[in-house]
């Protein structure tokens, strides 16, 4: 948990009591508190200053606690109040709590009892701060920085509200999990939100597949010298590289459940351990993640931990794939053209009105990245004239598959495409002679092991043949091995 981002105000008519509760609040990394030693000035500084959170004493001159509790939540709903109380007062701070109060500390309080309800009352501060933002944001129509954005070339409805989705949760410190198939632009929008985000610090990209144990400890936490063998001298991780910035874990769906419990740890309690260290460092990054699995369907299944899963998911933006925004199509093709061409050193052509209705006959399963390569190809074969879509006619193949009869897609098709089984209706039933289905397990590790037999062990063209990356099938391969 960071520090707030406004002042925490401690209230209590005994200084050494105030310079006590000072001293334990700045132990635990909050530096900005304001002290208060008599009740009366409570109204007037919250006018001042509001703060983020109200550490409050119950036996008081003047005004009691009591009665201070009531015009801050008259007049402050928003801001949590603590309240701090000796063993006699118990039952009037139970009352408090059913009246609204957030929790309450006996005196003389622990530093782990005191600093545990801090935080978690600064959470409740930040969620309550950030759905308020969210609520009026989404309300809203036009962006407030839609330069932001530039990099996605799109116009349509759904994209548009996203964006405003992506603007609200932009600011702050929760956890957001980015999710989408291949291909739709998940590291674009990350640093979307680092630029919206305004951080002092510096976005920093990791890619979690392929990593193993000691190298995820080691890339993100760091370590100490000697911590191992070779370990020569100190090494900072990306973590403390990202301090007051963003961390972006791409692929966390590729995360081992060892390495799970760890990142579950950075999230919860903000601290880590370089290697090799007994001593925890605090983290103040952001941190975003992005996958392209289904996420909750492995929770279910325990292939994810479910707490880990709840905790990225506080915002999640889903990045839908191209077909479901066929609107965004010329923008983002015209974008594309112009690029590829001054990469290709070309002039840029003119395009032919007949590749979008090709275009919107695909079903994209690369989506972005699937139809710059394709844009490629067509241009490094164009010669001369508008851009036509033969010259993307002949690289859909396997590439680009056509979907299914639907709307247009349908009245483009030759008598002899539909006469012809739909690809659905060819497809074998591979467990048809089964006496047994397999479990999911088995039938992956299967297939794995097939791919590897047909590729001749080459990682590279089983991921190309499983539709995986390598370095999720590298990952897959050492679970196999472990026997998870």
């Amino acid at each position: 948990m960071k520090a707030s981002a406004e002042p925490i105000l401690i209230v209590d008519d005994e200084p050494r009591i105030l310079q006590s509760l000072d001293v334990l609040l700045r132990s635990g990394g909050f530096k900005d508190t304001v002290l208060c030693s008599d009740s009366r000035q409570v109204v007037s500084l919250m006018v001042e200053r509001e703060p983020d959170l109200v550490l409050l004493d119950l036996d008081m001159p003047h005004l009691n606690g009591l009665q201070v509790f009531e015009r801050l939540a008259a007049d402050y709903p928003d801001v949590p109040v603590i309240v701090s109380t000796g063993n006699t007062d118990l039952e009037t701070a139970v009352e408090l709590i059913k009246a609204g109060a957030f929790d309450y500390v006996v005196k003389p309080a622990s530093k782990e009892r005191l600093l545990s309800s801090v935080r978690r009352a600064l959470e409740l501060r930040m969620l309550r701060r950030e759905n308020i933002r969210l609520r009026e944001h989404m309300l809203k129509q036009d962006l407030d920085c839609p330069e932001a954005f530039e990099a996605f070339h799109a116009v349509g409805p759904s994209m548009r509200s996203l964006f405003r989705y992506v603007e609200s949760v932009a600011v702050g410190r929760a956890p957001i999990l980015i999710t989408g198939e291949t291909g739709v632009g998940k590291e674009v929008m990350a640093r979307c939100l680092y630029r919206l985000g305004r951080y002092a610090g510096e976005l920093v990209s990791v890619n979690i597949a392929g990593l193993d144990e000691t190298a995820f400890s080691d890339t993100l936490f760091g370590h100490r010298k000697g911590a191992f063998t070779g370990a020569d001298g100190a090494r900072a991780g990306l973590i403390e590289k990202a301090e007051n910035g963003m961390l972006f874990l791409d692929e966390i769906g590729d995360l081992s459940p060892s390495l799970q419990i760890r990142l579950l740890r950075l999230l919860q309690e903000s601290e880590y351990f370089p290697l090799g260290s007994d001593l925890p460092r605090k983290s103040r990054c952001r941190i975003v993640c992005s996958t392209h699995r289904d996420l909750a369907a492995s929770s279910e299944t325990g292939e994810f931990r479910k707490d880990l899963y709840y905790r990225l998911r506080h915002h999640q933006i889903r990045i839908p794939p191209l077909r479901e925004r066929p609107e965004d199509l010329p923008l983002l093709l015209n974008a594309l053209v112009a690029r590829v061409a001054r990469d290709q050193d070309k002039p840029e052509p003119a395009i032919a009105p007949d590749v979008f209705d090709v275009l919107r006959a695909c079903d994209f399963p690369g989506n972005v990245r699937e139809l710059e390569a394709m844009t490629a190809d067509a241009l490094a074969r164009h010669r001369s004239g508008p851009l036509d879509a033969a010259l993307f006619r002949s690289g859909i193949g396997n590439e680009l598959r056509p979907r299914r009869a639907r709307g247009s897609a349908r009245a483009m098709r030759t008598p002899a495409e539909s006469a012809a089984p739909s690809h659905r209706d060819t497809v074998p039933n591979l467990f048809e002679d089964a006496a047994k289905l397999p479990t999911l397990k088995q039938a992956t590790e299967t297939l794995v092991r097939q791919a590897m037999r047909a590729a001749g062990n080459s990682q590279a063209q089983a991921a190309r043949m499983l539709g995986i990356t390598r370095q999720a099938l590298n990952q897959r391969l050492k679970r196999m091995r472990n026997g998870e």
